[in-house]
């Protein structure tokens, strides 16, 4: 049986008891017997979801380290390019540079902006028409929590609905 349909039968099993007229020895051997059930597929429940939190767990420490993986590969070939570069450039070697599986050459790069240092620091500098204001609202939670527990009144918040959590050890 799903766990559901185990929770539906125990509640069930406990309303009819409730309206039933019998002796408290009774009573309590019928409430073991079916809670036995119940606990024992909760039981099942938590353990398959342990090991679901422990395989997404690993799955996401593989994922870190296949990233840190990709970052190096991609780091060793920008290195490898640059390599290739700076000899094709300082070699006066004649360009192209036909194989049977590619062509080797060099291109220029299209035109890019280089803004000094004090226009970094102080992006107003430059004239209005070339910068744009961006402001970043962080709401601090924990902040609005504290003055909340203190008594103090904040429009649009109040504290929410204590929730629970399943708590393994």
């Amino acid at each position: 049986m799903k766990l559901y349909e185990i929770a539906e039968a125990y509640r069930a099993d406990l309303a009819q008891m409730a309206d039933a007229d019998l002796p408290p020895q009774a009573v309590a051997d019928t409430l073991e017997a079916i809670q036995g059930d119940l606990t024992d597929k909760i039981r099942a429940v938590v353990a398959f979801a342990r090991e679901q939190r422990a395989l997404g767990e690993a799955r996401a420490a593989v994922a870190k380290d296949m990233a840190d993986s990709a970052k190096t590969i991609l780091s060793r070939a920008r290195w490898l390019e640059e390599y290739a570069l700076d000899t094709l450039r300082h070699c006066g070697i004649a360009l192209p540079l036909v194989y049977t599986d590619m062509t080797v050459n060099i291109a220029k790069n299209p035109p890019s902006v280089f803004l000094d240092e004090e226009a970094m620091l102080k992006p107003r500098l430059l004239p209005e028409e070339f910068w744009e204001e961006e402001t970043i609202v962080k709401i601090k939670r924990a902040d609005i929590l504290r003055a909340l527990k203190e008594g103090q009144e904040i429009p649009h918040a109040k504290i929410a609905e204590t929730t629970y959590r399943l708590k393994v050890t």
